[in-house]
């Protein structure tokens, strides 16, 4: 996956439970919450991606996907200002996924935001381009002419029957 890369990840904390076994042959289990990752990675390829990923705990049984924040091939648009942004938004999606933290309405607004940016950065890398083509457009074009078929096949059969005065 990566050529080379740089991460910011929060340190893994106990979350204040824990398991306690009934048996001796079982050890009791705190549970911890292990930090959410802000990444940012060179590709082998010359493309380079700033994302984050989610805090993962034991407590919580809710499953969140990586954010892509900035795709590209350019490292010169990768600037200070850029990252002050990036470290703001992972520690908002930290807040958002963690169990230890309480996300603000703020949060949870800006998270489905980046959500949605992601969709169309997705869209500048070719084969994620065509995947969505192809899963998405033609299948809608195909109904949309089956459609126009439908309704062309009708009007004919009105005029038929209309012509012949039955």
């Amino acid at each position: 996956m990566g050529f080379d890369g740089l991460n910011l990840q929060f340190a893994e904390s106990f979350t204040g439970n824990m398991r306690i076994a009934d048996t001796q042959d079982k050890d009791n289990e705190l549970h911890t919450q292990k930090g959410g990752i802000l990444a940012i990675i060179y590709n082998e390829t010359g493309n380079i991606d700033v994302m984050i990923l989610p805090s993962k705990s034991q407590d919580s049984l809710a499953e969140h996907t990586h954010i892509i924040l900035h795709h590209t091939y350019n490292a010169r648009t990768i600037t200070a200002k850029r990252i002050e942004k990036y470290v703001k938004a992972f520690i908002r999606y930290h807040r958002y996924t963690g169990v230890l933290h309480q996300s603000t309405l703020t949060d949870e607004l800006i998270i489905r935001w980046l959500k949605i940016r992601m969709f169309w950065i997705q869209y500048l890398n070719p084969n994620e381009k065509f995947k969505r083509y192809s899963g998405l457009y033609i299948p809608v074009l195909s109904l949309l002419v089956a459609f126009v078929a439908a309704i062309a096949s009708i009007l004919s059969l009105v005029v038929t029957l209309n012509a012949t005065g039955n």
